[in-house]
């Protein structure tokens, strides 16, 4: 996977850009993000959610592991990430 756009990721969080797990699925609900990520190896019940939470609201775009999400932004594994602000989600879409 791109190490750039993992590292990108984790500057984004520490920015507080970013929303994980059922904060980004809450995000998504809200209207609030710009891109939305899933893991590779979401489980398919956590993919069915997010797609029918962002169902034509939002980007949905399936990006890494959930080991390699988490290491980025320095937590567990993590599968569901909403990039909440256009610049950013821009930004990161250019990294991969």
């Amino acid at each position: 996977m791109n190490e750039n756009a993992l590292k990108f990721l984790g500057l984004l969080y520490s920015g507080k850009q970013v929303s994980i797990g059922d904060s980004a699925i809450n995000d998504i609900k809200r209207n609030k993000s710009k891109l939305v990520l899933i893991a590779s190896d979401a489980s398919e019940l956590t993919k069915k959610e997010v797609m029918s939470a962002a169902f034509n609201k939002v980007n949905v775009s399936v990006f890494s592991t959930k080991v390699e999400i988490g290491y980025a932004i320095g937590k567990g594994n993590i599968a569901v990430v909403s990039i909440n602000s256009s610049k950013a989600a821009k930004a990161f879409l250019e990294k991969i």
